[in-house]
C-alpha cells in the first residue's frame, strides 16, 4: 500500500508500546459514537503498510471511506494522518475527535469485567497431596465453588515417558469467578490470569498441595461448561469413576484474606510464593530445578526477617547461606534443618554449574537406573530432599502469608 495523498491530521500524547491497543479500542468506539454511519473495520500493520497503522473505516452500507494512518513516534506520541487529500470534512472531523478524545481516556473510566475458569491439580503430579474444595467460599475477591462432577483425564509419566501407556487420573476442579478492571472485557483478562495465577499459589500453600489453571479465564458472556474430560481425551477416559477419598476435601483457611492482602501489597512475600508455586509446577518433571525454587523461597523469607547487609568492599550481599539455615529453623527444628542444610550444596551445583540431581538426569529409563541400595538415587533425592524443602518452604510461607513472621532484625552471626 502506497500512501501519497496523506493529509496531516495532529500529533497526540499516545505512549504505542504501552497504549496503542487500548487507543486502537476507544477509537473505533468513538467513530461509531460521533457519526452513527461509521464504524471500524479494522487495522493493519505490516510490510505494505509501514511505518504506518492504518485504521479502516466504512459506511453502514459498507462503502469504504479513507483510513486513519498512524505513526508511532520515539517520544510518547503519535501522528494521524487521513490517507487522502480528497476526503469529506465530516469524515477527517470524525477522525480528529475520536483520536482526541480516545487520548485524552486513556486509563480513565474501567469498567469491572466478569470472568470464569477453572483451577485444579496439574495432570501429572505427585499421588500425595491431592486435594479438592470442600465447600463453596471466598477468596479476597474471588468465589470459589466445587465442580460438580469428577473431571477425568490421562497422564503420562515425564521420567519414563511411553507411547503404549498412560494412566488414568481424576480430580475435582474448583470454578473461579472474578472481576478484573479493563477498558474491555478482552483487555481485563490479563489481570485476571496474573491475579489466578496468585491465587492458586496462595491456595497451594494453604493446601500443600498443586493448585493450577486449568482453564484460561474467559468472560462470562464465552465462558464454557464445565467439562467432564479433555475433548480429545473423549473415548480414552470412559468407564467407572472412582470415588475421591473425602480425606482429600480441603476448606479455605480462615486466614486467606489476610494472605491475599499480602499477596497484593507485599512485593516480596508475593515474589516468594511464586517462585514456590513454580517449584510445585516442576518438581515432577525437573526435580533440579525445583529445588532451586523452593531455597529462592525460603531466602527470599529470609530478607524478609534479617536486615540487608552487604561487603564495604565488593558490595555482595553477606549471610545468605546462613541466613537460609536459620530460617529453617523457624519450622523445623535442629536436626531436620541440618538434614535440609545440606541440599544448599546441589542447589549451588545446580545454579553455578548446570549439575542436575534427579529423575531428569534419566528421564526415558529411570527405572533402568533406579537402585534401591544406592546412595546417590535420583529418586531417593526428588522424594526427600526436593519435597522436604518444599515442605519447609511452605511452611515459612504460612506464617509470611499470615503475617506471623519475626519482625525485622539484624541478623547476628554465630560466633
Amino acid at each position: 500500500m502506497r500512501h501519497i495523498g496523506k493529509q496531516f491530521i495532529e500529533i497526540l500524547p499516545v505512549s504505542w508500546p504501552g497504549a496503542g491497543d487500548e487507543w486502537l479500542h476507544r477509537v473505533g468506539i468513538e467513530v461509531s459514537a460521533r457519526n452513527a454511519d461509521l464504524h471500524v473495520t479494522g487495522h493493519t500493520y505490516d510490510d505494505t503498510t509501514r511505518p504506518f497503522i492504518v485504521v479502516n473505516i466504512a459506511t453502514k452500507d459498507g462503502l469504504a471511506k479513507a483510513p486513519l494512518l498512524v505513526a508511532p513516534l520515539a517520544d510518547d506520541t503519535i501522528a494521524t494522518f487521513v490517507d487522502t487529500e480528497s476526503e469529506s470534512d465530516d469524515v477527517i472531523e470524525t477522525w480528529r475527535a475520536a483520536g482526541r478524545c480516545a487520548a485524552d481516556n486513556l486509563g480513565k473510566g474501567y469498567e469491572l469485567h466478569e470472568w470464569k475458569a477453572l483451577v485444579g491439580l496439574p495432570a501429572v503430579r505427585f499421588g500425595n497431596g491431592e486435594a479438592f474444595l470442600a465447600e463453596p467460599g471466598q477468596v479476597g475477591p474471588f468465589t470459589l465453588t466445587p465442580a460438580a462432577k469428577p473431571f477425568r483425564e490421562i497422564a503420562f509419566n515425564p521420567a519414563e515417558p511411553s507411547l503404549h501407556g498412560y494412566v488414568h487420573q481424576i480430580s475435582l476442579p474448583l470454578i473461579v469467578r472474578g472481576k478484573s478492571p479493563g477498558y474491555s472485557a478482552q483487555a481485563s483478562l490479563g489481570g485476571a490470569a496474573r491475579d489466578l495465577n496468585k491465587l492458586c499459589g496462595l491456595l497451594s500453600i494453604a493446601w500443600n498441595s498443586c493448585m493450577v489453571v486449568r482453564d484460561t479465564p474467559r468472560p462470562i458472556a464465552r465462558s464454557l461448561p464445565e467439562p467432564e474430560t479433555i475433548s480429545w481425551q473423549a473415548g480414552f477416559t470412559d468407564g467407572p469413576v472412582t470415588p475421591i477419598p473425602a480425606s482429600k476435601a480441603r476448606h479455605i483457611p480462615e486466614w486467606a484474606d489476610t494472605a491475599w492482602r499480602m499477596i497484593q501489597t507485599k512485593s516480596r512475600v508475593a515474589d516468594a510464593v511464586a517462585i514456590h508455586h513454580e517449584g510445585l509446577r516442576s518438581e515432577v518433571s525437573h526435580p533440579s530445578l525445583a529445588l532451586v525454587a523452593f531455597i529462592a523461597a525460603i531466602e527470599g523469607i529470609s530478607q524478609i526477617i534479617y536486615r540487608e547487609e552487604r561487603c564495604t568492599t565488593c558490595r555482595s550481599h553477606l549471610d545468605i547461606s546462613a541466613k537460609f539455615r536459620e530460617t529453617l529453623r523457624l519450622v523445623l527444628n535442629e536436626e531436620e534443618a541440618a538434614a535440609l542444610e545440606v541440599a544448599y550444596s546441589p542447589r549451588s551445583l545446580t545454579v553455578h554449574r548446570g549439575r542436575l540431581h534427579g529423575s531428569e538426569i534419566a528421564a526415558g529409563s529411570i527405572s533402568a537406573v533406579f537402585n534401591v541400595w544406592s546412595a546417590n538415587n535420583p529418586l531417593d533425592f526428588q522424594m526427600t530432599t526436593v519435597r522436604k524443602m518444599a515442605e519447609a518452604s511452605g511452611q515459612l510461607l504460612q506464617l509470611a502469608l499470615q503475617d506471623q513472621l519475626p519482625a525485622k532484625k539484624k541478623f547476628d552471626r554465630p560466633a
